[in-house]
């Protein structure tokens, strides 16, 4: 008969929000502590601006500091970006790794520049004891997280193409 033949369609969409779960601890604990950071980034730079940190001895250190404030300002702000819209990609999070990556490769230039610069003992294009091209572990750290905003690109991608499937 025609009644044993129909069926109900639900055509909501789920949200998938398992990978949430799989990382919620670790997901809450990096943005409290990249939200502390951020914060203490802002009091590191009015510190350092205060004691005028670059005609010290210190400013290498400081350098170091915000370098690292400052990719943990992006990264909340992905982090907060993939809590609120649930999806594992998005424009923010491409956008947030590309430049944590070219502000990493940057620093591998520009950090044996600062007077004070200690080598990381991994150089690359050591012209002399005074003039080092690249950082070797902190352009290496760069590369790879260039390489990681390009896979995170791609993933974007590739859920933007499965959401207009859909």
């Amino acid at each position: 008969t025609m009644d044993d033949l129909q069926f109900r369609t639900n055509t909501k969409p789920e949200k998938k929000r398992e990978y949430l779960r799989r990382i919620q601890v670790p997901l809450s604990l990096a943005i409290l502590l990249s939200g502390f950071l951020s914060i203490g980034g802002v009091v590191i730079l009015a510190e350092g601006i205060a004691a005028q940190v670059w005609e010290s001895d210190r400013f290498v250190t400081f350098c170091y500091n915000l370098l690292f404030c400052l990719i943990a300002f992006c990264a909340f702000l992905s982090l907060i970006k993939i809590i609120v819209d649930e999806k594992p990609f998005s424009r923010t999070l491409t956008v947030s790794m590309n430049l944590i990556a070219v502000l990493t490769l940057l620093a591998s230039f520009l950090f044996p520049r600062i007077p004070g610069y200690v080598s990381s003992g991994f150089e690359i294009l050591r012209l002399s004891a005074d003039f080092i091209l690249l950082d070797g572990k902190i352009f290496l750290t760069g590369l790879f997280l260039l390489i990681l905003s390009r896979l995170i690109g791609t993933g974007f991608e590739m859920q933007k193409e499965m959401e207009e499937i859909l």
